[in-house]
């Protein structure tokens, strides 16, 4: 896996991969006849998200 290629399309990866437009196709079927392939992969990225917390020393104090 090219962690860097990912992309909503078939063709956005591909381009990702072989930035050459004129020689993009000769170079995919190159790669493709030496075995790589694209291949969807669902991936949930979120940000993280980061909450105050008090010690429980904390709370017996301010209560």
């Amino acid at each position: 896996m090219l962690g860097h290629s990912y992309r909503a399309t078939e063709a956005e990866a591909i381009a990702s991969v072989f930035q050459n437009p004129d020689h993009r196709d000769a170079f995919w079927q190159t790669a493709q006849a030496d075995g790589m392939t694209v291949q969807f992969v669902y991936a949930h990225i979120f940000t993280p998200k980061f909450f105050v917390t008090i010690p429980s020393e904390e709370k017996a104090d301010a209560a």
